[in-house]
């Protein structure tokens, strides 16, 4: 019991015990579970519980959980109950981890803003969903959060999603790589890392085009002269591995740098604080050197600020950073220290760093207050709420649509019913009906920029497909050539492909507001397709979408493994005995465990690796190419400024293409229109 109550108050839950029993207010009674013979969990996937533990949960109906130690970590179940084959009730046993619960009570009040976080998409190196992450802000009573993940804007989107169905305010940033005195010569450049937060709709721009330069133009830095260009709308800090922690011992050298960052971003400009601490003295030395020649040096010229990178979320999950990190063969310093943190973790650590020094101290107590000052100047929040399509370049696009729909009408209708009034009124009736929504919704021009792919690659002999999905039930796609299935002869409807009550209204604001045509052309000539679509629009508008290869159940089984040194037939012997799943859970391998004593033994000699990959999967584990997807953006936003696919969002290349950042869905919620060129 010794160890789940410093469990239990090392995260900050609070909690009332009597005997077994573990009251947390505001979530409810739970039971500690000791298990027989020291096992929790049977052959059966069931709880196993003593008799007095039996007799507690007959007998007590305020018991809402139940909470068990498996491996080095405690979870809570509910009680869940189901029968055996004999009949007996038995309880089935759901991993939650023990954390989150209750109400936390900060012991320093204070409104610290953590602005450094590192999600999954900073590719094996961060961990954990973003909805993880605002769960923990919302846990600690955080109403602001920052991410700054290195050279990569990936995360951003996904994290402000997060974070707005929680009421949590969304700090964007990035930890991006400056190359020093850039020799465009040189192999190798000295590089140092900044970190940039934005204010403003001009400091995402400029963070965008940041970005692009270091994934797209340079390979993977930005040269600092070409940054310093860039500063507008964007707050400034010198992190804990900057150049200016290199050059500082020599005092003029360091005021020389301060002063020209500072003219450039006058007041937001910070030096960062970071409390972690190492598996590494010599860094650790380091690092205390370079804090204390700041203290001592240069804290009336450089404002402090607090910030605790952190790259998992929860403390016990240290070990899955350097799991990820060897799978990348990153050879990155090992840390304990990285996690998540609430105030009073960092103030109980600078206290023991600092006690003796009440100057320093009060310089830390500064930078923590300077987190909520530079979260409340960060106001930017990417658009989610508007559609941003593209024009189709013609001098009256809306006289072309209709041109080419009374063509098709003549082609398609009049040709086969010319001479019965009523059903060519059926017709004219719909396309009145379907204009009526799409005109309606300003998707005009997606009809013809859809429209004019399909009639250029049936001039190249291109073979296209007939229709897919509830396209088939749009007559105007029908009478544009689109799809080649007549809605009204096989008597489908038109609402299931778009409807007024989708794109009006608050829903209209929302991805599924937007048409989705899925084209199928022959599978050999669709680079072809792609390549007009670039020539048609310019390579500067249109891009390829991103899509991640995720860390499911057997893959981060098999990627551990590996990196723990086990043989490839161990390992791909335990896995066989998962079953594949689209939606994989942690506890698939306790389930799949029943009845399989390899996997069973598998399991109880690896007990590192089943809890290491609980924190990271689903997440990212390498970007690639959506083969279909491509994205074309408008050449000028709404108030007329001429934009690119890089002011839009963020960008990288792969494979010489243009690819988004964001996944296909983020760029549905941002409001972006993409072709799917689907292969047959």
């Amino acid at each position: 019991m010794i160890e789940l109550n410093e469990w239990l108050k090392s995260r900050g839950i609070n909690y009332e015990v009597d005997s077994n029993i573990y009251d947390v207010p505001d979530f409810g009674k739970m039971l500690y579970l000791k298990g027989v013979d020291g096992k929790i969990i049977g052959d059966d996937f069931e709880f196993l519980i003593s008799d007095e533990e039996d007799e507690l949960l007959y007998e007590r109906d305020d018991l809402n959980h139940v909470v068990f130690k498996w491996g080095t970590k405690f979870y809570y179940s509910p009680l869940e109950e189901k029968r055996d084959e004999a009949g007996d009730v038995v309880y089935e046993p759901v991993f939650n981890d023990l954390i989150n619960i209750g109400e936390y009570k900060s012991v320093f009040d204070f409104k610290f803003v953590n602005l450094g976080v590192h999600t999954g998409y900073e590719l094996l190196n961060g961990s954990g969903e973003s909805s993880r992450w605002i769960d923990k802000c919302s846990f600690f009573n955080h109403d602001a959060v920052g991410i700054c993940e290195k050279n990569t804007l990936a995360g951003t989107l996904p994290l402000q999603l997060s974070a707005n169905k929680k009421g949590v305010k969304c700090v964007h940033g990035q930890t991006v790589s400056v190359a020093i005195d850039y020799d465009e010569k040189a192999e190798y450049q000295n590089t140092y890392e900044l970190k940039l937060y934005v204010k403003d709709y001009v400091g995402w721009r400029n963070l965008l085009n940041i970005s692009k330069l270091i994934n797209v133009d340079f390979d993977s830095f930005i040269p600092e002269e070409i940054l310093l260009e860039k500063t507008g709308g964007l707050i400034c800090v010198f992190p804990t591995q900057g150049y200016f922690n290199r050059i500082s011992g020599d005092k003029k050298a360091g005021i020389r740098y301060i002063k020209k960052y500072k003219k450039l971003f006058g007041n937001d400009l910070y030096y960062q604080i970071d409390s972690s601490e190492f598996d590494d003295d010599k860094l650790d030395l380091m690092n205390l050197n370079n804090l204390k020649t700041y203290f001592d040096k240069f804290s009336k010229l450089i404002k402090p600020v607090v910030i605790s990178d952190a790259y998992y979320i929860e403390k016990q999950d240290f070990g899955t950073k350097d799991y990820l990190n060897k799978i990348d063969r990153k050879a990155i310093p090992y840390s304990v220290d990285q996690y998540f943190k609430d105030a009073d973790d960092i103030v109980d650590k600078i206290v023991s760093m600092f006690n003796s020094s009440p100057d320093k101290f009060d310089l830390v107590i500064r930078g923590l207050a300077n987190t909520r000052v530079i979260a409340d100047a960060c106001n930017y929040q990417i658009d989610t709420g508007n559609h941003k399509l593209p024009r189709f370049e013609v001098d009256d696009p809306e006289k072309l649509y209709d041109d080419l729909i009374m063509k098709g009408f003549q082609k398609k209708v009049l040709a086969k019913f010319g001479d019965d009034p009523t059903k060519c009124s059926a017709y004219l009736d719909r396309v009145d009906e379907e204009n009526d929504v799409i005109k309606g919704a300003g998707f005009i021009d997606y009809f013809l920029i859809l429209w004019d792919i399909v009639e250029w690659a049936k001039s190249q002999d291109i073979l296209v497909g007939p229709a897919r999905g509830s396209a088939g039930g749009s007559l105007v796609a029908y009478l544009l050539g689109i799809i080649e299935i007549d809605p009204i002869k096989y008597d489908l409807l038109f609402e299931r492909f778009l409807n007024k009550a989708r794109v009006s209204g608050e829903r209209a604001k929302s991805a599924d507001a937007l048409p989705d045509i899925d084209v199928d052309f022959e599978g050999k000539r669709r680079q072809d397709v792609k390549r007009y679509i670039e020539e048609k629009y310019g390579k500067n508008y249109v891009c390829s979408i991103g899509t991640y290869t995720r860390l499911k159940t057997k893959s981060a089984i098999k990627d551990f493994g590996r990196v723990k040194g086990l043989t490839f037939n161990d390992v791909n012997f335990a896995t066989r005995e998962i079953p594949d799943s689209h939606n994989p859970e942690w506890s698939d391998i306790f389930k799949s465990c029943v009845g399989k004593d390899s996997l069973k033994k598998f399991v109880q000699k690896n007990v590192d690796i089943c809890e290491a990959i609980k924190a990271p999967l689903g997440q990212p584990r390498s970007g690639s190419i959506h083969p279909s997807a491509v994205l074309i953006v408008p050449k000028f936003d709404s108030e007329g400024n001429k934009m690119e696919i890089h002011d839009w969002m963020p960008i990288k290349m792969m494979d010489g293409q243009l690819v988004s950042e964001w996944e296909g869905k983020y760029i549905d919620a941002a409001g972006f229109l993409k072709e799917d060129i689907l292969g047959i």
